[in-house]
């Protein structure tokens, strides 16, 4: 994380290069936490419990805050990955994959 500028957490704005982009509290506090916890497999449930504040429901509003967040990160998309049950969280590389969310 050191020495890049992805998140401007003073701003809750992703940094894309010469551009910014807002995120919503909800976005900001979903990819916080991811953006924490580089490289480090983050399960739906305790992204639910930190950033909710809730146990494990049967909502999508992960999927949809991730799909928004992937749809704002264009070409860095890809930093989010999908793991059957996990999220890997910001992993920076010039080509990456990511499952559905």
């Amino acid at each position: 994380m050191e020495g890049d500028e992805l998140l401007d957490v003073e701003s809750h704005e992703l940094v894309l290069g010469d551009r910014r982009v807002k995120l919503t509290t909800m976005e900001f506090q979903v990819f916080l936490y991811l953006y924490e916890r580089e490289n480090k497999p983050v399960t739906r449930a305790s992204l639910i419990e930190h950033v909710w504040g809730y146990k494990y429901t049967g909502s999508n509003v992960v999927e949809a805050v991730v799909r928004s967040l992937r749809k704002k990160l264009g070409e860095r998309a890809s930093d989010i990955e999908t793991i059957r049950g996990c999220r890997v969280p910001f992993r920076p590389s010039p080509v990456g994959v990511f499952g559905s969310a």
